[in-house]
């Protein structure tokens, strides 16, 4: 690790070990207990920071993914909610293993600094297939797809995936 004020979040890493820079990155962010933090834009000018997404209050990673999960818990079988009919919209069909493993939904998800009712799908490690974040779409009561302080979905996670066996 190199101290660097140019640099994303301020320092450099190198791995020894063969992971990716920003896996480095964010296990040296994690053990310091520092914030994540981005500063890049994409040649449109958006924001490429998923924390200018979703609320965020500075917490570690662990600390976040522990959040989602805790979330995670709360929510419900999507069955015969607006899960279904969102999905139902988009031509998709709710398979009965999805909705125990993959897809939930929760009638008061926190979101964008506030709550609404959300499809909320678990996001798991690609590697080591560990549960370790959530993603989030705002639902209205008919199956719409919602929007929250001009946030319609809020995913914080790298190098993971929503996976249905």
């Amino acid at each position: 690790m190199r101290l660097d004020p140019q640099a994303p979040g301020g320092f450099l890493v190198h791995s020894f070990c063969g992971d990716g820079p920003l896996e480095a990155k964010d296990y040296v962010r994690d053990k310091l207990g520092l914030p994540f933090t981005y500063s890049k834009t994409s040649e449109k000018g958006i924001s490429l920071d998923p924390l200018k997404w979703c609320a965020h209050d500075g917490l570690t990673y662990a600390a976040r993914s522990a959040q989602a999960l805790r979330i995670w818990a709360e929510a419900m079988d999507p069955h015969s909610t607006p899960v279904e009919s969102y999905l139902r919209r988009r031509g998709l069909d709710l398979p009965r293993a999805a909705a125990g493993e993959a897809i939930h939904f929760h009638l008061t998800c926190p979101f964008a600094g506030s709550s609404t009712a959300a499809m909320v799908c678990l996001v798991r490690d690609i590697l080591t297939n560990e549960p370790k974040a959530i993603h989030r779409t705002a639902l209205t009561a008919e199956g719409h797809k919602g929007n929250v302080s001009g946030h319609d979905a809020c995913l914080l996670v790298r190098f993971m995936a929503v996976r249905s066996s």
